[in-house]
């Protein structure tokens, strides 16, 4: 099967569709034909100047395509001059830019363009993973609502997570992320907090992932935990809220080292991804 053909972001509606010699009747011109992405590409290297990565990207594709397409449209433009041929702009597999996004997937690297239409349309929610899958990996995108984010920040009570194996400050801290039994959340400022059975505990497979999106619904700024796979972690950084792992002790304790500051933020995952499955402690 063939790969599909990716369209090219293009901000560009060119005035003209026809250019050609003066005083030479179109009937008697040979003709070539500038595809959008093209003259989008023109427009980016040879008049913004921009370097070819940027230009890419703004296009939402690879280096290389960019330069297949650059390298067709400036071939199109000498040829038309030197044969005396006339131009004709038209079609092409080309969104316009209003009509994508920049996303990035879970494996948090890939950067990369989708139809807005695509994500999900929760008013309320202002972190949640898409249906749709990067295509460079295969992983899910995640879909951040940057403005709902910030509206949900603002005068919110500064809370933090533990992951846990009781409901009480004196249950031990669960090593655990993704498959702990319960999630305490603390409030800093009222100094009172909630137990949250952990639903996603027995996930077949997306533990980390489901875990995540909880917390994320939670307004918490931080997460303490015995460690965390690569798949929470991406998603919890995602949503901007900073991870402690190695925590052990009671949750009473560990509340008290984070108002210390005596704990460390992680800066990647300590796990792998299914640490933990099948552990039922």
């Amino acid at each position: 099967m063939a790969r599909p053909k990716i369209k090219k972001i293009i901000d560009i509606l060119p005035l003209y569709a026809y250019f050609k010699p003066q005083g030479i009747p179109m009937t008697k011109l040979k003709v070539t034909a500038l595809t959008l992405e093209e003259i989008e590409a023109l427009k980016l290297k040879d008049i913004q100047n921009l370097e070819q990565a940027e230009a890419a990207k703004k296009m939402g594709i690879s280096r290389s395509t960019f330069q297949r397409i650059i390298k067709s449209a400036r071939y199109k433009l000498a040829d038309a001059v030197i044969e005396g041929k006339a131009l004709k702009v038209e079609g092409g597999h080309y969104i316009p830019s209003e009509k994508v996004i920049e996303k990035q997937c879970l494996m948090g690297r890939h950067h990369y363009y989708v139809k807005k239409d695509g994500l999900n349309n929760g008013e309320n929610d202002f972190f949640s993973v898409s249906n749709m899958v990067c295509p460079e990996c295969g992983e899910r995108i995640i879909d951040i609502e940057k403005e709902n984010f910030k509206n949900n920040k603002k005068g919110k009570t500064m809370k933090i997570c533990i992951t846990s194996t009781g409901t009480t400050l004196s249950s031990s801290v669960d090593p655990r992320f993704g498959r702990c039994p319960y999630f305490i959340i603390y409030d800093l400022e009222q100094n009172t907090f909630e137990a949250i059975e952990n639903s996603s505990r027995d996930a077949m497979g997306g533990a980390g992932i489901q875990a995540g999106q909880t917390i994320a619904s939670k307004n918490v700024g931080a997460v303490l935990s015995g460690s965390f796979g690569p798949n929470a972690f991406r998603v919890l950084q995602a949503a901007n809220i900073k991870t402690y792992s190695g925590v052990s002790g009671t949750v009473r304790e560990a509340v008290e080292q984070y108002k210390k500051g005596q704990l460390t933020e992680t800066s990647a995952p300590d796990v792998k991804a299914h640490y933990g499955m099948g552990r039922n402690s």
